[in-house]
């Protein structure tokens, strides 16, 4: 069962560039895995899982804008990563780095798992991915939201503030 823009399933999201709707299309093994996809697509903000399916697309996402400084860091940087590259971490915030250095390699019962290797490799399921998403990243992304909400709210009371 393919997901395509023919399908009714799709819909078209105003967050998604047009080269991720051109070449929108995943293929389901079978009802239960579509069932996981639309679960994860319900669950996962979509900032964080359009990196995710672009990859597994093959197309280019187009860079994180949310407003949150170490928020669009930690996304922008999570992309590289996610490409396979080599990644130098000395341009990148210490307390991002920090969040994002441990998910390369993460202990497991048997073994080690990559985060990055596992959320974009197509044979893994869309409930781990899900799972991943909510016990490695969504509270580091959390934390670094409140962290930039605070500097901006701390920003704006000195503008408004008489000196």
């Amino acid at each position: 069962m393919a997901l395509t823009e023919e399908n009714p399933i799709t819909t078209n999201n105003k967050e998604t560039s047009k080269s991720e709707e051109k070449s929108a299309s995943f293929e389901f093994k079978d009802a239960a895995s579509l069932e996981e996809y639309l679960t994860w697509k319900e669950d996962v903000p979509i900032e964080f899982r359009r990196f995710i399916e672009a990859k597994l697309k093959g197309v280019v996402p187009r860079p994180s804008e949310t407003g949150l400084p170490s928020v669009d860091e930690f996304l922008n940087t999570f992309e590289k990563l996610i490409e396979g590259h080599d990644f130098d971490f000395t341009s990148v915030d210490k307390k991002v780095a920090n969040l994002l250095k441990p998910l390369a390699r993460i202990e497991t019962q048997g073994g080690h798992l990559n985060i990055f290797e596992t959320l974009t490799n197509p044979n893994v399921s869309w409930s781990l991915k899900k799972t991943i998403y909510e016990t490695q990243i969504k509270a580091a992304l959390e934390w670094l939201a409140n962290r930039d909400t605070e500097a901006l709210a701390k920003k704006a009371k000195q503008k408004t503030s008489p000196e």
